[in-house]
């Protein structure tokens, strides 16, 4: 594992380069998306930090962000990166650094996105290389490199932790590795709202899925361990919900369905290649839209039908 985890490590460097070199003063990808989410981090991982020196008032000001005073639950109006800041918080609170904890975020997306498909394949099939290959698919799939500066799109690291935890406890009754499962799931949907939607629904679905093929649909102790496992998830997940609802009802920021049809991948997205790839960026765009490059690769789908 710690072979792999290096080998994902010089590779996000090699591929993010000059990166690692300015890591301290230069943002990752662009001076948009990447710049807003700094503020975020700085804003969010102030509130925690003042609450853990003591003030207790701290935490409720964590989504009255200071912008577009005076409304109020700013925060909401993006992504609150509520994990990625915990994850970087020892960085930020050491180093005042937040272009630095951003970067480092960054690249911890692929390294981990690597590792955590690798332990997920290794322990299915048994085998380091084939999971090295897995892991290198989704770490490094074209379509993320179109959402260089979309930091919470490219927090997709803590889905296979999460399916390869639930699997392992499928295999061995282990409550830790249930526990691990449940915390990656946690994570991944601190991680970023579009995933809590997508992701979550495949959980259940995977779930149910291991309790038939393995013919224990009417164990009722391991339904109690994986609803005590749900309610934790949910009570943890719906507070960062919430706020989000509570803007929408106000009428702020409320997408028309033009917006979020021009905004959506589609399926000509899996014939549109992002223009930052070198090889495919000017050959494969017959339906260039924003967001709508989705083009998987063609390494990874010979990969897949080889496999089947």
């Amino acid at each position: 594992m710690k072979r792999a985890a290096l080998l994902y490590l010089g590779i996000t460097c090699a591929l993010t380069w000059p990166l690692a070199t300015v890591m301290h003063k230069e943002i990752a990808a662009d001076m948009g998306d990447p710049v807003f989410v700094s503020w975020v981090l700085l804003w969010t991982s102030g509130q925690v930090l003042a609450f853990l020196s003591g003030d207790l008032s701290a935490l409720s000001r964590y989504w009255q962000g200071n912008i577009f005073y005076p409304e109020p639950l700013t925060l909401a109006y993006s992504e609150h990166f509520t994990a990625q800041m915990l994850q970087a918080l020892p960085v930020l609170a050491t180093t005042d650094n937040v272009v630095l904890s951003y970067n480092l975020l960054f690249l911890s997306t692929f390294v981990l996105s690597g590792l955590g498909v690798f332990l997920l394949v290794r322990d299915i099939t048994g085998r380091p290389i084939a999971a090295f290959v897995a892991g290198l698919a989704f770490a490094f799939a074209p379509y993320r490199i179109d959402q260089l500066s979309h930091l919470q799109v490219l927090s997709s690291q803590w889905m296979p932790f999460a399916l390869c935890g639930f699997r392992r406890y499928f295999e061995t009754g282990r409550r830790r590795a249930l526990v691990g499962g449940s915390a990656a799931l946690i994570a991944q949907n601190l991680s970023c709202g579009y995933y809590v939607m997508f992701f979550s629904p495949f959980v259940a679905a995977y779930v149910l899925y291991e309790l038939a093929a393995r013919k224990r649909l009417r164990d009722w102790a391991t339904w109690r361990a994986l609803g005590l496992a749900g309610i934790v998830v949910a009570l943890v997940t719906l507070p960062f919900l919430t706020p989000y609802l509570e803007v929408r009802n106000s009428g702020v920021g409320v997408r028309s369905l033009g917006e979020m049809t021009s905004f959506s991948a589609d399926v000509h997205g899996f014939a549109t290649a992002s223009e930052r790839l070198k090889l495919w960026g000017t050959r494969l765009v017959a339906f260039p839209k924003p967001e709508g490059q989705g083009f998987p690769g063609f390494a990874i789908l010979t990969l897949a039908l080889v496999g089947i």
